[in-house]
């Protein structure tokens, strides 16, 4: 299942294989993809280069359509929340589907297939989502555009240069077209250059725009603030002249105070009332006297209000905070006010009264729209308290809160300066970031009050918008022109190139027409000159094709020569292997009778000793010959490369004592001592293959043994542990013994095949020289050796045998163990006398009779009830009549065989035990019998303990008590 869901170039095909490899590549190109649109570069306010696309194209040219869809989509999601519309997903999962099915069209360049799309399909696209949907205007949709182009063509050079990198990393030996290279690379030189140059100068244009436009606001402030002093204190004198009238009168109501009020109002209409107060704050004179509805503002006390506790306070003039009037007027107010003061007998002021005058803060309002130098500019007097004097901000009303308008959405730009972004709507982020205000802050130092003066954006950025959009057309022109110019160089060059190349496949197809063949011709010396060099090796080629064809005839005849020796080879490996299975077979069918008739005898106690010796040479002399047919297969085995290892946990003390079972009799038998020493610390377990360790160590230690008349065989062990815990450790085993010792010239041949080291010890003690050959191939297999470490005549030998073995952690590992062993361990063998398979029910299928005889024989001496077949159909009928405790089935039998026989039974829903019997040791007759259907194997000569303890134990298995 290829990775590609369209015809792609082999070279860049996604390498995963697999439905769960295709997601995880996916998904990893989706992160890729969101980083790549996260990390953005921008250029204006919500305008900003994306490189989500990179991931997007790879992912069309390397994996598909599909990949590439999701690619773009997940990748693009981020944009929503950049640009504040979904449209650009659309676009981008367009452009995906367009490279990814288009791509082999435009000559496998993603370069070209993605310009394409937005100069066609994605021009007609854009124009209705930016322009209709968004409802953008013309100027602002063009500059969208050409920068979406732009930003298109950089991200596709980007794609080309990883698919190429990706290509030449997979592989690095790979041949990229050159037409493709030099294009990209041309195109490139060209418009790298040109888009850092308009991007540098259009971020300087935007910076320049920005600071004119804080520049413009802040000149605006002052002159707000510089009128704002004037007016405080042309106001106030207003108020102070209106206080020294009252000084003159008493401060009481009063037609003359009336009179002098109302004449000092009408010369000051901009004020809205005025009044005179006692030092109660209990109005004496009011203009206009009464209010809207015909009552006198006479008498109206005012000490609730701020002011008048801080002009009695401060004996000094006092401008209110904005608040509503409740004399007479219900609108914002603002109150200029001044103390009446006299002086006492000691010269200290005394305060009676105040008088006040209130200015209307839509008055106000009007008079600073005035100085502003157009509408664009928008202003915001805040006094002490925060809350909003007056203001021309759309949506702003006196009174209210400072923080509720200049709170959210402002970003200090400096200490007196600051950008606010209108809130997100339906609008795309282009259209917001025009609607942009910056504003500038300034105190009026004599009110305490603050003035903002703020201005959209986008009205001060028609000449960066005007360069970003001429910049961007020039470059696109640009880069248009130079991708012809470099198409039209590149097929200039390369087209004598693509001639060549093609006659040289005409050459390998057809080298002996290499002759007639028409050359490319090029104003290019350099190329020149290689078609001439190709010429001429054509040429050459073309004899030397003719002089190949026949050494290759010669050879071909020699190969098959070769290839016949090899068949009769073969033929010959695999007529060894037949023939040392059926040896195996042959020989160890009538050695089981020997073997199992000799101890039949032992166990009958013949009445005359001297018997009871000639049995014993029948068993030592069967067991022996058994031994030497399972190192011949083993040895065979090793050689036909078919000796696998079985490793496995296990205890290292049942590899030690499995072997001086049998050791520590032999030397016993020969009044040897025998030790065996554990040196230093040992693990609990050791991971290797025991039946090979365990058969090395019997045929050293038994060498050993056999060869030493008198004194000692000593057997050290230690494990060397590893640096590691995951490299293996060593088993180390020295065996020193006291025997007659090995010449030196014979060191090394006493590892070969059927030598040993003196023909008298053969004779004497028997053997075949087999012993230490196998062993030392087993201990190869191991990762270990075996070494002669020092012998001398006479005097004795040592032997060192290791083993790679893998261990547990050392914290995990025993204290110092040792083992001696002077006698062997008396093991008390299975008898029939103990009837361990009494009324046991057995069905025994053997061919052979005399092993019939035998097994038969033995299993009733341990108590079973036997019935026999000799053969497998008899076997198979005699099954079906009557439920069996247990079946022994011989695998090797003329007619219907052991194997069928049972894979009859088992078929027939037969669910006893059935226990295969063979003379065959290979491991592989084991595996056979299991897959046949036995439940488990027992090879002949059979060794009727472990015979028994099988049957034992399967019939307790299935239900019976034994």
């Amino acid at each position: 299942m290829s990775c590609s869901d369209t015809v792609i170039d082999s070279s860049i095909a996604c390498p995963t294989q697999g439905i769960w490899g295709r997601r995880i590549v996916t998904a990893a190109l989706v992160a890729m993809a969101l980083l790549s649109n996260y990390f953005h570069i921008p250029i204006l306010f919500g305008v900003d280069f994306i490189f989500g696309s990179v991931i997007s194209l790879v992912a069309a040219a390397w994996m598909g359509w599909r990949s590439a869809l999701v690619v773009a989509i997940a990748g693009s999601l981020i944009t929503w929340n950049l640009w504040h519309h979904p449209y650009y997903i659309f676009l981008a999962s367009c452009e995906a589907i367009f490279v990814a099915v288009t791509f082999r069209r435009f000559w496998d360049n993603v370069l070209v297939a993605s310009t394409i799309f937005w100069l066609i399909p994605g021009a007609l696209i854009f124009a209705i989502f930016y322009g209709v949907l968004l409802q953008l205007q013309p100027s602002a949709m063009l500059m969208l555009y050409l920068k979406q182009v732009i930003n298109a063509t950089f991200n596709a050079l980007i794609a080309s240069g990883l698919l190429l990198a990706i290509t030449l990393f997979r592989r690095p030996n790979t041949r990229i077209p050159l037409q493709q290279a030099c294009f990209n690379t041309l195109v490139a030189i060209v418009f790298v250059p040109a888009l850092a140059i308009v991007v540098a100068i259009s971020n300087s244009r935007v910076r320049t725009s920005q600071s004119n436009l804080l520049a413009a606001t802040s000149s605006q402030a002052e002159n707000i603030v510089h009128f704002l002093e004037i007016w405080r204190s042309e106001n106030l004198n207003v108020v102070n002249t209106l206080a020294n009238v009252a000084t003159h009168h008493k401060l009481m109501p009063s037609g003359t105070l009336q009179r002098e009020l109302g004449i000092i109002h009408d010369a000051n209409q901009r004020f809205a009332d005025m009044y005179m107060a006692n030092a109660e704050a209990t109005t004496i004179a009011f203009d206009p006297a009464t209010d809207f509805d015909g009552n006198s503002l006479i008498g109206i006390n005012f000490a609730d209000r701020e002011y008048f506790h801080d002009v009695r306070q401060n004996l000094a003039p006092v401008v209110s905070n904005v608040f509503t009037a409740r004399g007479g007027i219900d609108f914002p107010i603002v109150c200029f006010v001044m103390p009446i003061l006299t002086k006492n007998h000691v010269g200290i002021d005394k305060f009676r009264g105040y008088v006040l005058a209130s200015v209307d803060a839509r008055r106000l309002n009007q008079t600073l729209r005035t100085i502003l130098a157009d509408d664009s500019f928008k202003f915001s007097v805040v006094d002490r308290q925060g809350q909003i004097v007056t203001s021309s901000v759309d949506g702003i009303a006196s009174l209210d809160k400072e923080a509720e308008h200049f709170g959210p959405g402002i970003d200090s730009i400096s200490q007196d300066s600051y950008r606010k972004s209108p809130k997100s709507d339906h609008r795309a982020a282009y259209a917001l970031w025009q609607a942009t205000i910056f504003g500038t802050v300034r105190n009026v130092p004599s009110l305490g009050w603050r003035v903002r003066v703020e201005a959209p954006l986008g009205k001060f950025m028609t000449d960066a918008e005007s360069f970003y959009m001429e910049g961007f057309a020039q470059l696109l022109s640009l880069t248009l022109a130079g991708m012809c110019l470099s198409f039209l160089a590149v097929v200039w060059v390369s087209s004598p190139i693509q001639t060549l190349a093609k006659s040289t496949r005409d050459i390998s197809q057809h080298p002996l027409s290499a002759r007639n063949l028409k050359w490319p011709r090029t104003p290019f010396t350099e190329i020149s000159e290689l078609v001439d060099n190709f010429q001429s090796m054509a040429n050459s080629l073309h004899q030397r094709f003719v002089d190949l064809n026949k050494e290759v005839e010669e050879r071909k005849d020699a190969e098959r020569r070769l290839q016949i020796a090899m068949e009769h080879a073969q033929a010959a490996s695999v007529a060894k292997s037949a023939f040392l299975a059926n040896m195996s077979h042959e020989i160890r069918t009538p050695l089981s009778a020997i073997i199992g008739y000799s101890e039949l005898l032992a166990r009958e106690k013949p009445a005359e000793p001297e018997y009871l010796g000639f049995i014993d040479a029948l068993l030592r002399n069967g067991k022996q010959l058994s031994q030497l047919v399972d190192d011949i297969l083993d040895l065979s085995k090793i050689e036909a490369g078919h000796l696998k290892l079985l490793p496995e946990w296990i205890d290292i003390n049942d590899i030690i004592a499995g072997g001086i079972d049998v050791l520590s009799q032999r030397a016993l038998s020969k009044c040897l001592d025998f030790r065996v020493i554990g040196e230093g610390k040992f693990p609990n377990r050791i991971f290797v293959d025991p039946v090979r360790v365990k058969q090395v160590l019997l045929n050293v230690v038994g060498n050993a043994i056999k060869f030493t008349d008198h004194g000692h065989v000593e057997v050290k062990i230690k494990i060397t542990p590893s640096a590691t815990d995951t490299a293996d450790s060593l088993l180390s085993v020295l065996i020193s013994d006291t025997g007659p010792g090995v010449a030196i010239s014979e060191n090394g041949a006493i590892f070969e095949p059927f030598v040993q080291a003196d023909s008298s010890y053969s004779r004497r003690h028997g053997g075949t020289g087999l012993g230490l050959t196998l062993s030392k191939t087993l201990t190869k297999a191991l990762g270990g050796d075996i070494n002669l470490v020092k012998s001398r005549l006479g005097v004795g030998s040592v032997f060192a045998v290791t083993f790679k073995i893998k261990t547990p952690p050392q914290n995990e590992w025993l204290g110092s163990l040792t083992l001696a062993c002077s006698r062997a361990p008396q093991v008390k063998p299975t008898t029939e006398h103990e009837k361990p398979l009494i009324n046991l029910d057995i069905l025994l299928v053997e061919d052979s009779t005399d092993n019939r005889a035998l097994i038969s024989r033995m299993l009733v001496r341990y108590g079973a009830l036997v019935v026999c077949a000799s053969g497998g159909e008899d076997g198979v009928r005699l099954a079906r009549e009557k439920p069996w405790d247990i079946i022994l089935m011989d695998m090797q039998m003329p007619g219907l065989d052991g194997y069928h026989a049972t894979k009859i039974l088992r078929e027939g829903s037969y669910k006893g035990p059935i226990i295969a019997l063979t003379a065959h040791a290979l491991n592989e007759e084991q595996e056979f019998s299991l897959q046949a259907g036995c439940d488990a194997h027992v090879t002949k000569p059979i060794n009727w303990e472990y015979l028994v303890a099988v049957v034992t134990g399967l019939a307790r298995t299935n239900g019976r008590r034994v």
